[in-house]
């Protein structure tokens, strides 16, 4: 019996889809996948024309430039290794009267994808919820360099109070 690993994988090739969202296999329902884009909240401000990543400011950039049905806007979600994941389309029924194809390529025009070119290879289909991206863990020296920070700073912090 194959593992969810090898039965689901983390990321899929755009031309290896996913069954849709709950289908069984082997006894699973099918996880839920994004077809999209990996770029740093860096690339995003930049292909978005400056707009901060930050409070959300980004979403309702994207939301201003769609023009399709509101339930097919792309997503943007941040994840614990300081990515945004772009999503285009999910493995979901597909909406009538468009087809996968053109929301993506309407999703690439509203995202900036068009203008950055390394974003192009990290098109792929990713496994949600990005719980398997993690960010790097704190080795035992980061970690007490950190422990001195904090008293360092709580200690003098009482002087400039006084």
């Amino acid at each position: 019996m194959s593992s969810t690993g090898e039965r689901f994988p983390c990321a899929r090739c755009p031309s290896d889809p996913p069954l849709l969202w709950g289908t069984l296999v082997d006894g699973k329902q099918t996880l839920l996948y994004g077809l999209g884009w990996v770029c740093s909240p860096q690339q995003l401000s930049r292909n978005l024309g400056g707009v901060t990543t930050l409070g959300g400011r980004y979403s309702e950039e994207i939301m201003i430039r769609w023009n399709g049905p509101h339930a097919l806007t792309p997503r943007g979600i941040y994840a614990q290794n300081g990515k945004f994941y772009l999503v285009a389309v999910w493995n979901t029924p597909p909406h009538p009267g468009m087809t996968r194809e053109d929301i993506v390529e309407q999703a690439r025009k509203v995202m900036g994808v068009d203008k950055d070119s390394k974003l192009e290879q990290t098109f792929m289909w990713y496994r949600l919820p990005l719980s398997w991206v993690g960010r790097k863990k704190m080795t035992r020296k980061r970690h007490w360099k950190r422990w001195q920070l904090d008293r360092w700073h709580r200690h003098f912090q009482f002087y400039l109070e006084a």
